[in-house]
């Protein structure tokens, strides 16, 4: 017994932590405190996902959880996140979740749109866990096992086995390449030579002509010479001109050598190169076993740590920070690096979402592209393709944009994106001239028809609304954004989007007091995160003025038109408007009946108000304006209420048991006091 007690005991160094001690920890804290922190984590995402919708009449957001008007609805959940990761931090220091542990911390603070302290998180984290830092956490100090080192020698073994065999491979193949290439200059060189001979035997014929010739010449002049009599001597200037030939012929065959040095010395140069390659083979074959072997460059190994996914969650805040020179540093390095799968798949996603925060967006396609090919989502391969669309659509690059709506289509994304790539599809058709305008709105009215599209009804209008707006059909366009808001049953961000158009085209048309009004319902419902809000915050304040005054003028101008009537034409007008107001309710009751839409013709109230001799009336009944301005004073005070009973009820269905003479008095009480007020 002492003797197994003895061979058990080993030497440990003071700092040295056992194996079962520092399982127990890292079991302690990925089982307890950080699988609860992390279960929060999700549930944070999963509410800051549905707390908002998607507006897809803008460019949509990469990171859905950063578009939220309010982060602070997941604050407390992410505090006792912080607070349970921090105390695995404190406790269990030991095991191998710590570095887990901050780059949670840094991504609750993140979510919490805190980003400077997330920063502050992230950069400690980077530094103290750094592999390659030796001072870090991360820094590999611990010595191998012998079985680890035997492992690792035999893997290295086999690695210099392969590789010398891929040597010799390529060794091979480059001295068969270098044979046929000298088979190949070879043929060369002779054809070269054989054209030269051919060459040079034919100027040696032509040079034979021409002494032939000028020996016949010379000839016939020696006898002309002769019957004149012989006054003149022309022996000198025939020797002249004989050695000027002479020269002549050795000029050109000197230079008929030298075309000939010139068309085979590049040959003989490639030959040499090739011997000499072949010789420093040869020589390397000889050398055998004791040839210096080019070391093998480091593999990158798979970062198991939490790492990398720290360091692209620091790339992501320093976006957010506007500290865009050291994100796109970061995530270079990260893309040169051997990183987690999941890491590397949000890489370029994140590129993109630093390109697009600055608005170079030619750089940011390419990135979405990649980040399709790598991601295994189908969901997020159709957000991103939807993105891409939407940015060539930005560009009035219609025919791109069509492709991408319709690869958003193959991705099946969910059935709101499907539907609103489709309605794209039409309207980028159109506008790229591969479908005809009737076609077009032949197939988006089919869709108003369809059962399945009667929650979308408001979207489909609004297309409508866009496409009369791109043919420079305003008033087809006012009218379609109209019918958009009217069908509006739960969709803010398209709402504050048709109420824009409108203020928008009123602003323009100089109809200030219904662009002022239609401005403040846009501000009302959009997002404060839109980076339009601030200019139609500035553009409501600086209306309100122009059209209080506009108003008051257009009121004195009724009251005067009114004064000029005789009681007689009074009455009748009060009771036409009575009438009108009475068929309007029970329209509007049938309709609720049968479980349609209200939708009145737009324009009908002017009209009939110009029959009864009211020209341009502004009375509120036919003012869509003053309508707007009443409607926005309504939610101002109570809010969007359903049109039911009991409607300044939180709980209208608590009171449905009084007697109805109980509310009428109830409501009577009311009506006389804001009166008096």
């Amino acid at each position: 017994m002492a003797i197994m007690i003895s061979s058990c005991a080993t030497k440990k160094r003071k700092d040295e932590v056992s194996g079962f001690k520092k399982f127990y920890h890292t079991f302690t804290s990925k089982y307890n405190g950080y699988f609860n922190a992390n279960e929060l984590m999700e549930e944070s995402f999963a509410t800051l996902e549905t707390s908002r919708q998607d507006n897809y009449n803008q460019i949509l957001p990469i990171y859905t959880y950063t578009d939220v008007d309010n982060p602070k609805m997941v604050a407390s959940q992410l505090d006792l996140a912080i607070e349970k990761v921090i105390r695995v931090a404190t406790i269990h220091e030991l095991g191998e979740y710590l570095d887990d542990c901050y780059v949670l911390m840094g991504k609750a603070q993140y979510l919490k749109q805190d980003y400077e302290t997330a920063q502050e998180t992230f950069e400690f984290f980077q530094e103290e866990f750094n592999p390659t830092n030796p001072y870090g956490s991360n820094y590999k100090k611990k010595k191998k096992s012998i079985k680890q080192r035997k492992r690792d020698r035999d893997i290295e073994k086999e690695n210099q086995k392969e590789l010398k065999k891929k040597e010799k491979e390529e060794k091979e193949e480059q001295r068969e390449k270098d044979r046929k290439q000298k088979e190949k200059l070879k043929k060369e060189a002779k054809k070269a030579k054989e054209e030269g001979r051919k060459k040079r035997k034919k100027e040696k014929k032509e040079e034979e002509k021409r002494r032939k010739k000028e020996r016949e010449d010379r000839k016939k002049s020696n006898k002309r010479n002769k019957k004149s009599g012989g006054k003149k001597k022309r022996a000198p200037k025939d020797e002249k001109e004989k050695e000027e030939t002479e020269s002549i012929i050795e000029v050109k065959e000197t230079k008929a050598d030298l075309v000939k040095d010139e068309a085979s010395s590049d040959v003989e140069s490639e030959l040499n190169l090739i011997e000499e390659d072949q010789k420093e083979v040869a020589v390397s074959e000889d050398v055998g076993e004791e040839e210096v072997i080019p070391k093998k460059k480091k593999e990158k190994k798979e970062d198991n740590t939490a790492y990398s996914e720290g360091m692209l969650w620091l790339a992501k805040t320093y976006i957010e920070r506007g500290k865009y020179s050291n994100a796109e540093y970061l995530l270079r390095k990260l893309s040169q690096s051997m990183v987690k799968k999941e890491v590397e798949r949000e890489i370029p996603v994140a590129k993109s979402y630093l390109y697009m925060v600055q608005k170079e967006y030619d750089k940011a396609i390419p990135e979405l592209r990649k980040a399709i090919d790598v991601s295994n989502d189908g969901k997020l391969k159709a957000r991103y393709a939807y993105i891409i669309a939407q940015l060539y659509q930005n560009k009035n690059d219609y025919a791109n944009a069509l492709s991408a709506f319709q690869e958003v289509k193959d991705h099946k994304g969910n059935f709101r994106m499907d539907f609103n790539a489709d309605l794209s599809i039409e309207k980028n058709g159109l506008l790229a001239g591969t479908e005809s305008n009737e076609l077009a709105s032949k197939k988006i009215n089919k869709m108003l028809g369809e059962e399945k599209y009667s929650e979308f009804r408001d979207q489909i209008y609004f297309t409508l609304g866009e496409i009369s707006l791109a043919q420079n059909n305003d008033k087809e366009a006012l009218i379609n954004f109209t019918l958009s808001i009217r069908n509006n049953l739960n969709n803010p961000p398209l709402k504050s989007e048709a109420y824009y158009y409108m203020a928008t085209l009123n602003f323009e048309k100089e109809e200030y007091v219904a662009a002022k009004y239609y401005y403040d319902s846009t501000l009302m419902s959009m997002n404060k995160l839109d980076e339009r809000y601030n200019e139609v915050s500035l553009y409501t304040k600086n209306l309100s003025r122009i059209a209080r005054n506009i108003e008051t003028i257009e009121l004195q101008d009724s009251l005067l038109f009114l004064s000029g009537l005789s009681q007689e034409k009074l009455d009748k007008l009060a009771d036409m408007l009575v009438l009108e107001q009475r068929a309007a309710d029970e329209e509007v009751e049938i309709n609720k009946s049968k479980g349609k839409t209200s939708q009145p013709k737009m324009g009908s109230g002017r009209q009939n108000s110009r029959k009864r001799g009211f020209g341009n009336s502004k009375f509120f009944a036919y003012n869509l304006a003053a309508k707007e301005k009443g409607a926005n004073e309504f939610r101002k005070r109570w809010g969007d209420r359903k049109l039911e009973d009991n409607w300044r009820r939180l709980d209208s269905q608590s009171f449905n048991t009084f007697d109805d003479e109980d509310v009428e008095e109830e409501e009577e009480k009311e009506i006389t006091d804001a009166e008096r007020k």
